[in-house]
């Protein structure tokens, strides 16, 4: 586990600096880490149906600064393992969701985070028309899809993150995007919300 500390007192440029300063501790290159992917994180914390995406932004990286000491790689690499690590800690939380206690009336105590309803989620930030669309995708797409659109990753990468191969992963956007392109244009216009190509 790396120990916190003060060292330094020059700005941090790169994540290279910062992941070497991280790994001896020093707490300026954990602050440089967390600002630079804790959004992204969160993002993809609340695209997969999560209630409190900051929690599970701020463990995941807290987990990786506990081992940062014996993390090697580049940034695509720390990217990563960071969101393999943000996607365990969601498949935890969502199998101790569904191990919950049902109340007397059958209702169950929460939803499950990474299950069938991202839409929750994605409907404060996003809008019901987006969240419609999520809801048409299986759980892999709606992953993939988050994964690339919402945290930005690469193929690889989420290949990576999700133990698969990369042709799998193209295979599950090309899917999701045909699945999202077939429902958009088949949705009825309302009136007064006519389209214009100019």
């Amino acid at each position: 586990m790396a120990r916190v500390r003060h060292l330094r007192s020059t700005p941090i440029a790169t994540f290279d600096v910062a992941i070497a300063r991280a790994r001896e501790g020093d707490s300026a290159g954990f602050q440089w880490l967390f600002d630079a992917f804790n959004r992204q994180l969160a993002g993809f914390a609340r695209a997969r149906g999560c209630r409190d995406v900051d929690a599970v932004a701020s463990e995941t990286l807290a987990r990786a600064f506990h081992r940062a000491d014996r993390f090697s790689g580049d940034e695509s690499a720390f990217r990563s393992w960071l969101f393999a690590i943000c996607r365990n800690i969601l498949i935890d939380e969502a199998r101790a969701e569904a191990r919950r206690p049902r109340v007397s009336n059958g209702a169950v105590l929460g939803d499950l985070a990474a299950g069938d309803d991202v839409a929750s989620e994605v409907v404060a930030d996003v809008g019901d028309r987006a969240a419609e669309l999520l809801a048409h995708l299986t759980e892999k797409q709606r992953e993939v899809v988050s994964l690339r659109i919402v945290a930005g990753l690469s193929i690889a990468e989420v290949a990576d993150v999700m133990d698969c191969p990369e042709t799998a992963v193209k295979a599950l956007q090309h899917r999701a995007l045909r699945t999202l392109q077939k429902k958009i244009s088949s949705a009825p216009v309302s009136p007064g919300e006519e389209l214009s190509l100019s």
